[in-house]
């Protein structure tokens, strides 16, 4: 193999290693980690407007409702 292929070879392993270990790893992982806490975020706004904020949402619409209407 001559040098010069040599370098070729060696700068693009280079640069795929570094692509793949400090750029694609963090943003799949970044993504995973974002898609865990979107899941989580949902669960708990649905059980939250489910459960207890339906009450305060009544409450503050109900308010907002009678200052309109006033």
């Amino acid at each position: 193999m001559p040098l010069t292929l040599f370098f070729r070879y060696l700068h693009f392993n280079l640069i795929h290693s570094f692509l793949s270990f400090f750029i694609l790893i963090p943003i799949t992982l970044h993504f995973i980690f974002y898609f865990i806490c979107l899941y989580h975020f949902f669960i708990f706004f649905y059980y939250f407007f489910t459960f207890s904020g339906l009450i305060g949402i009544r409450v503050l619409f109900s308010e907002w409702l009678f200052f309109e209407i006033r």
